[in-house]
This record gives C-alpha cells, structure tokens and sequence, in this order.
C-alpha cells in the first residue's frame, strides 16, 4: 500500500511539473529576451528596443570578455545622441570596433552569448563587416547587430569603415579622428564617438535631428555625407 501511495503522489508531482512547463512554454515565447529592466526604461521601450537593448548587452558582455573596446556607431548613435534611445524605425544596431582590437576570438565569444554570425562582408585589411542574429525572436534576422572595424589614418588625422551596398558595392564612410568616452545608454555603459555631435555632423550632416525613414528618405549607400565620393 505504501508503495501505491508513493507511486500515486510520483504521478501526481510529475503532472504538475508537466503543467508547469507546458504553461511557461506558450507564456513566453520569447524567453531570449526575459530581462528585468528599471521601470523608467520598459515604460520607454518597444518589442523591438527591447530586443535590441537584449543584443546589446550580450555583445557588451562578449567584447568585455575579450577586452576589446566598442562604440555605438551610425543610427544607434545617433539614436543615442537625438532620442536616448534606439531609433523606433530602424533596423539593427552598429557599433565599432579599431581595427587593432579586432581578434578572431570575438567569433567564438559572441556564439557563448548567444549571438550567431550570419554573414561577413569585406576583408581585415580592407574594410570588414561582421553581422550577428539573436535567435529566437519575433523580428528573426533583424534581431541583429552589425559590427565594423574601423581603420585609423594617423597621417590624414582621420579615421574610415567601410558597409557593402545591395549589389555588394564597397562603400567607405570617413570622418575626422575622436576620443571614446563612456557614456550611459538604457542603463548600459557603452563607448561614444566624442565629441558626440562632431561626428553625427560629418556623418549625417547638418539635418542630423530631422527622422528619416530606411529606405524611405535615407539609403545607407548613398545618403551619408561621410561617405568617400571616387
């Protein structure tokens, strides 16, 4: 008899278990991105941001492992400087990294947390650009971040990276040598060109605080005022 009662209470405790798994299964769908944040920040956020704030901190947490410093570059610092926030419209995040910091370890270091690469476009020496994805969310390969070495001139006092348009065109974006300062962003700290405003101005122009929509008012390839003209 008392091994029918311990079997039945066995039963019993299994099922609950099941249940239990069953009900966090279809309550979070995306358990990627089941962060606790500062109620000041979620209030602020979209599904999108907060992907990306998620994607962030994992790519914060690998390049911290390899000691490789980064900065937020392009749209996401510029959503930084204008909004203090990820820009609702845009479609993934940039940051930089000098090219001397570069090591083939932060492959590795970015699949630990998570992130996968997906696709690497240009050389070291010549303008490289390596994307990462966060599986498992609802905004698929956009849950991404794309990283690009930036090149140090030290004789023209300037410093260059380099994007890829549609057709695979090599695109070179230039602006003037800056600092790196540590900086609060949605609670992390992260890297900026500094002075800030002097390279959203070089990039961007002096319409830098009018939104544009991707694809819509603002190609990439082709917009950018810092890009280097043949």
């Amino acid at each position: 008899m008392a091994f029918k009662r311990l079997d039945k209470l066995f039963l019993i405790i299994l099922i609950i278990l099941i249940v239990c798994l069953i009900y966090s299964l279809f309550t979070n769908k995306n358990p990627t991105i089941r962060e606790t944040y500062a109620p000041n920040i979620a209030q602020k956020l979209t599904y999108r941001q907060r992907v990306y704030l998620e994607v962030l901190k994992r790519t914060k947490i690998a390049l911290d492992s390899l000691s490789i410093p980064f900065f937020l570059s392009s749209g996401t610092c510029l959503g930084y400087f204008r909004e203090k926030n990820f820009i609702k419209y845009d479609y993934d995040i940039d940051i930089g990294i000098f090219r001397e910091n570069y090591t083939h370890k932060m492959v590795k270091a970015m699949k630990k947390v998570g992130l996968k690469l997906y696709r690497t476009l240009g050389e070291l020496e010549s303008g490289l650009e390596l994307s990462f994805f966060l599986p498992g969310t609802k905004l698929g390969r956009w849950a991404k971040v794309d990283i690009f070495l930036h090149y140090k001139d030290q004789d023209k006092g300037t410093i260059s990276w380099y994007s890829y348009s549609p057709d695979k065109k090599r695109i070179q974006y230039r602006v003037n040598a800056f600092d790196i300062s540590v900086e609060k962003f949605l609670g992390v700290d992260v890297g900026v060109p500094s002075p800030t405003l002097d390279y959203i101005v070089q990039h961007y122009g002096s319409d830098w605080n009018i939104p544009k929509r991707p694809r819509k008012d603002y190609l990439y390839y082709q917009d950018p005022l810092s890009i280097v003209k043949d």
